[in-house]
């Protein structure tokens, strides 16, 4: 599989808005991973109250990928990894990751990125059940990625 290049209109569309969706980008393998996350949760559960989520509120593994041999390969899919260098250049570096179990609305909030540094910084996040915008899709407010936009919204993000 050849490694993932974006596109120029979908770098600059990055850059304006802060996101990029890709629909379909892991369709060939997305009911191999989506047992891998069931079986981190199966695993790890030891770990916690023994039982599985329930759906009344969020659950949370961090970290998450490194629990399992099929998703720490995501790390060197050429879809995900073209994705990666496209964005932040072909020395970045993984810094973790997190697995969920989502329940109702999660109030606005910056993924903790602080704008001081010059680093630029990343989340991929894989959908394993299908959201539209009405059923949980994540939402972002366009150049939130930025300052001053970014500092001016820091008073509305919810702990």
């Amino acid at each position: 599989m050849e490694k993932l290049q974006l596109t120029a209109p979908q770098l600059a569309f990055f850059d304006t808005f802060g996101y990029l969706s890709l629909p379909g980008l892991l369709d060939d393998c997305i009911d191999a991973l989506t047992e891998a996350f069931e079986a981190v949760w199966v695993e790890r559960q030891r770990g916690y109250d023994g039982r599985p989520p329930d759906g009344t509120q969020r659950a949370c593994i961090v970290p998450f990928v490194d629990q399992h041999e099929r998703l720490c390969a995501l790390l060197d899919d050429p879809r995900i990894e073209g994705l990666l260098c496209s964005l932040l250049g072909a020395d970045f570096n993984y810094m973790g990751s997190d697995g969920n179990y989502y329940v109702g609305d999660t109030s606005w909030h910056s993924d903790g990125s602080d704008l001081q540094l010059s680093l630029r910084r990343i989340k991929v996040a894989i959908y394993l059940d299908l959201v539209d915008s009405d059923s949980g899709a994540i939402r972002f407010i366009p150049g939130s990625h930025r300052n001053p936009m970014h500092d001016d919204l820091e008073g509305l993000m919810v702990d």
